[in-house]
């Protein structure tokens, strides 16, 4: 419903990586990236890959706020 929304996009991310999907939070993370690299929320995306990557079990991903 909101595909120029990096807010949706992130918050997506979030219900997927909790889901244990990754490889779909990853496509959104990288959304947000794309759509606002510059801005607060893209540097959390990048956290939250970093975390898909390093954490074994997705339940252990840190929340990460919204910023705006």
């Amino acid at each position: 419903l909101a595909p120029d929304d990096p807010e949706a996009h992130y918050a997506l991310g979030l219900s997927y990586a909790y889901l244990d999907k990754k490889a779909m939070a990853y496509r959104e993370f990288t959304k947000v990236i794309a759509l606002v690299p510059e801005k607060p929320i893209a540097r959390n995306a990048k956290e939250a890959i970093a975390s898909l990557q390093k954490f074994s079990s997705i339940k252990s991903l840190p929340y990460q706020p919204l910023d705006n």
